[in-house]
């Protein structure tokens, strides 16, 4: 009966003390973007694509795991596929093939005199899209910060700006601000 007693006890305090189990953080895959007649070239098409992480990164915080361009081209080739392939429709197909949740796509080109980049943000199951916008600048060199404005609007749908993005943001501001003084 005291044995008894006894680990019943341990194993009382052993779940009281184990620490707790941690939720599954959701998974959001950015897609390299299209180039659809821009001019660019695909290291620079590949450069914002990393940009839209960035800003993912930055605007999510750690309520979300933001998986990597080398993983997921890891991911891609273990079930026998690439990127090229999964431009376009099947976006949401390729987001549930990685275990993704969330996949952010996006594309750049110019028209009417300008380039406009258009991101789209879709949840993977049930297939749904979620936001979409499209920026336009006159310059390349403004088309940085037109890609970190679209994808702060796409994923806004999925969190409030986390402390770290409001830093980021605060921070980035007053650089600019020094620069251009």
């Amino acid at each position: 009966m005291h044995r008894s007693l006894c680990i019943a006890a341990f194993l009382v305090v052993s779940l009281l003390c184990a620490p707790p189990v941690m939720a599954e953080r959701p998974l959001v895959a950015v897609l390299d973007f299209q180039e659809i007649k821009s001019g660019l070239a695909s290291h620079e098409v590949d450069l914002l694509a990393d940009v839209a992480r960035g800003e993912a990164l930055d605007r999510l915080g750690g309520g979300y795991n933001i998986i990597t361009r080398e993983n997921l081209l890891d991911l891609l080739k273990a079930h026998g596929t690439d990127l090229e392939q999964c431009q376009g429709a099947c976006e949401t197909e390729t987001g549930r093939l990685i275990g993704a949740d969330y996949i952010v796509s996006g594309s750049v080109v110019q028209a009417f005199g300008s380039f406009k980049v258009n991101l789209k943000l879709h949840r993977t199951s049930p297939p749904e899209l979620l936001g979409a916008e499209v920026r336009s600048c006159a310059s390349l060199g403004l088309l940085e910060d037109e890609v970190r404005y679209a994808t702060a609007a796409v994923l806004s749908s999925l969190a409030p700006p986390s402390p770290r993005a409001t830093a980021v943001k605060a921070s980035k501001r007053a650089t600019r601000n020094r620069h251009s003084n």
